[in-house]
């Protein structure tokens, strides 16, 4: 009895080594088989191409027969009239073209989608999701505006037009975000960007010993070398601490001056400085805190006070002068006393840090409506857009210069310079902010209007037939 179940016991253990053993060359077999399947899918499918955004419940013959009229002999392999799609086999690849030049026609009242099976937008989007490691698609989350906001800081996405048509709509959008992604975040599109970025806003940073302790790694070298393509990328995070400007907190904003490498002072373009913008100010030239100037609100200068581009600009100096003038009057109260206590030389020591629009060193801005400019970066936007003018169009002198940079510094001289810089200012900078505000104000106004003249029509309506009920 025991031979005979120690021998049942080796026959079963044979049998299932066996059987594991099949399983396992069924599964390669099945893996292989997955394998070859998806490496002669697009060669099986290249040819195929699908019709999306048809009306719900359209009758399959009609359809064909709408397809017939370009490719005689097309055949429908797949059809879904719940879901508005169809996937069509054309006879050829001659006629596969003529079949996408189908895309975009109108039938039976909708707007038809052709392309090739399986390259839809929204696949074209997932595969970008995949390829880049952004996570899923749906994860991305819309704001109250109508926009789309991107994982990973990759920005934000305004909707398209709603086309007629869930799926028309969907691919609409996928299309959108798609393009936005390929442009934006390869390696080449962010290195682009970054070396943008780093142009306009760089800065040599005056306290070596704070930069060394961040470990930001900034070069106070050329601009080819600090930032070039080809060396390790420099990524900046600037932490932004808000300290209001009440009297109450007066105490935090000396606690966010000691350690913060700068300040942003944040002055009304239409007011002008406040009380507590001087005390704040001076406390920051104390604690050696060198300070940048931005006037904001200049919306309300170019909408409700209706100021020509002279008027803002003398606004603006106004206001850069009553600045100016705090920081030398505690500058220099702090030169004497370091004079009197004949410890340091002045002039080495405390550094002339009055801002000016020439030097980058005060911007103006909106924070209502979303934007801010600065005199280098127009300057950097104006060069930018004539060196990409036809030749014919270009001005003879950026014609004779070689490379940007040389037309910036031309720019810089002649147009900026001492004797034409608010000319230049008000006609280059100013006068294009006014009449953007012009035309996003006039055609607010005439949506709002016509939303309160159609609310108006369909109160007298239902007015005058309560009227007639009554009587």
């Amino acid at each position: 009895r025991t031979q005979r179940s120690e021998q049942a016991l080796s026959t079963g253990a044979t049998n299932a080594e066996a059987g594991a053993t099949n399983a396992e060359a069924g599964t390669n077999a099945n893996v292989d088989a997955v394998a070859n399947t998806d490496a002669d899918a697009p060669d099986s499918t290249h040819a195929l191409l699908y019709f999306g955004n048809l009306q719900f419940g359209v009758d399959e013959g009609e359809l064909l027969a709408m397809i017939r009229t370009t490719d005689e002999t097309a055949t429908v392999e797949r059809y879904n009239p719940k879901r508005g799609f169809a996937v069509v086999k054309p006879s050829a690849v001659a006629k596969a073209s003529s079949l996408l030049a189908l895309n975009g026609t109108t039938f039976r009242e909708r707007e038809l989608t052709v392309q090739r099976h399986g390259r839809s937008a929204r696949h074209r989007l997932s595969k970008l999701f995949k390829e880049r490691e952004l996570g899923k698609p749906s994860d991305m989350t819309t704001t109250e505006k109508g926009g789309i906001l991107l994982p990973q800081g990759l920005g934000l996405v305004q909707m398209p037009p709603r086309a007629k048509g869930a799926v028309a709509a969907k691919e609409a959008i996928a299309q959108s975000l798609a393009d936005y992604i390929e442009k934006y975040s390869s390696s080449e599109a962010q290195s682009a960007t970054a070396h943008e970025h780093a142009r306009e806003h760089e800065h040599e940073h005056e306290r070596a010993s704070s930069e060394s302790s961040l470990g930001l790694g900034l070069s106070s070298g050329s601009e080819s070398e600090s930032f070039s393509s080809d060396g390790p990328q420099v990524q900046l995070r600037v932490n932004c601490i808000d300290s209001p400007g009440h009297v109450d907190f007066n105490s935090e904003v000396t606690a966010a001056l000691r350690i913060t490498d700068g300040c942003l002072v944040i002055v009304d373009a239409l007011d002008g400085p406040c009380v507590m913008t001087y005390t704040v100010l001076r406390q920051a030239i104390r604690e050696l805190v060198r300070p940048v100037l931005l006037l904001n609100k200049v919306d309300r200068l170019l909408l409700e006070q209706q100021l020509t581009p002279p008027e803002i600009m003398a606004r603006f100096k106004t206001s850069i002068a009553e600045i100016n003038g705090c920081i030398a009057d505690e500058q220099d109260a702090m030169r004497a006393e370091i004079e009197e206590q004949e410890q340091l030389e002045c002039q080495g020591q405390i550094p002339d840090w009055r801002v000016s629009l020439e030097s980058g060193t005060v911007a103006f801005g909106s924070g209502y409506f979303g934007w801010v400019n600065d005199i280098p970066t127009a300057i950097e936007r104006l060069a930018a857009r004539a060196v990409a003018l036809p030749p014919s169009n270009q001005p003879a002198w950026i014609q004779e210069l070689q490379s940007h940079e040389q037309v910036v510094d031309r720019m810089r001289q002649t147009w900026f310079g001492p004797k034409t810089f608010d000319k230049s200012v008000c006609q280059h900078i100013l006068r294009p902010l006014k009449r953007l505000h012009e035309l996003c104000q006039a055609q607010y106004d005439s949506v709002n209007d016509g939303a309160q003249i159609h609310a108006a029509s369909g109160g007298g309506s239902g007015g005058g037939g309560g009227g007639g009920g009554g009587g």
